[in-house]
């Protein structure tokens, strides 16, 4: 089995030995080996990486979305006929669903950071999300998983813009972004340093965020698009808005 498998098999379809209710970490009657007690008696589960993260992102998500939409076919099927979040279906505008779902192909694809991934032109941005930023070719880097975040989940490109364009943008013409004062941030905004970094916020803890974004240089979590803990820069964070003109 996959790592993935393993986490979906022994942390969230754990069972106690009655068949009932959820079996407490630290208990299992599977047999314990060199290369799975970390698995079998739940300690693994219970581990806070970057890893584990992107695994349980991604499967709170595509949970509630099989649960209610139906969206996708199965949450341990990683083929991409099976999982295309949104690739064949129409746009949910719900920023921080799609930030999640696609947050979550950083463990289940090895999703890769890119330097310039992402502001090509939209069928280079199509391509790339097809392919679940797998591979170097096809990774992007934070501010091209943004445009890539918002198209999947608006259906509007918003064109290649680095994370100092987003923000002037928020004062421009074409005003995709508006500035928002960090206190109102919302799931679905957008949590950046202008000269640096951007992140899409996908649960709001008093001041604090809970993001997702495409991090350095590598693949797979902790380097292209999974969770973070990114914060902004401690005064605004940007809001999607939809835009004025095309592009």
């Amino acid at each position: 089995d996959s790592e993935f498998d393993n986490y979906v098999k022994y942390c969230t379809q754990r069972t106690a030995d009655d068949g009932k209710g959820i079996m407490p970490i630290g208990s299992s009657t599977a047999s314990i080996t060199a290369d799975n007690y970390d698995w079998t008696d739940g300690s693994k589960c219970a581990q806070s990486n970057p890893t584990m993260d992107s695994y349980a992102t991604y499967y709170n998500w595509c949970y509630v979305q099989y649960a209610t939409s139906k969206r996708v076919k199965s949450c341990t099927d990683k083929t991409p006929e099976a999982n295309s979040a949104a690739s064949s279906t129409a746009p949910t505008g719900n920023i921080a669903q799609e930030a999640a779902a696609m947050g979550g192909w950083g463990g289940q694809y090895q999703a890769c950071y890119t330097d310039g991934g992402g502001h090509g032109d939209l069928a280079d941005l199509q391509r790339r999300i097809a392919a679940h930023f797998a591979g170097p070719e096809n990774g992007v880097d934070c501010s091209g998983f943004t445009r890539a975040v918002v198209y999947q989940a608006t259906g509007t490109d918003t064109g290649s813009m680095s994370t100092q364009d987003m923000c002037a943008d928020a004062s421009g013409p074409k005003k995709f972004y508006e500035k928002i004062p960090q206190a109102q941030a919302q799931p679905g905004d957008m949590a950046i340093r202008c000269d640096a970094h951007v992140e899409v916020i996908t649960g709001v803890n008093g001041g604090k965020f809970s993001t997702v974004g495409s991090h350095t240089t590598g693949c797979g979590p902790g380097f292209g698009p999974s969770p973070g803990n990114e914060q902004g820069n401690g005064s605004f964070v940007l809001r999607f808005k939809g835009g004025t003109v095309s592009v």
